[in-house]
């Protein structure tokens, strides 16, 4: 069985989050005005600094207007 590597897929979850946003050209202030998350935590989650509950990566995703399935996938 492969090993989790934690630190990995922080850092994919948050490329996959800055990936997202700014694919749909939103700010950081967008997104904290929209899922209630202070700018600054979604920059550290998108650097892969901080490990998110599963309620912030909710408000996220329904901020993002995606799935989160699809800002969970490695593609």
């Amino acid at each position: 069985m492969e090993e989790i590597n934690e630190i990995e897929l922080l850092k994919q979850l948050g490329e996959n989050l800055r990936k997202t946003r700014e694919g749909k050209k939103y700010t950081l202030l967008q997104i904290e005005a929209w899922s209630g998350i202070d700018k600054s935590d979604v920059s550290k989650i998108e650097r892969g600094i901080i490990n998110p509950t599963y309620t912030t990566l909710m408000k996220l995703s329904k901020a993002l207007e995606e799935p989160l399935y699809k800002i969970l996938s490695k593609e």
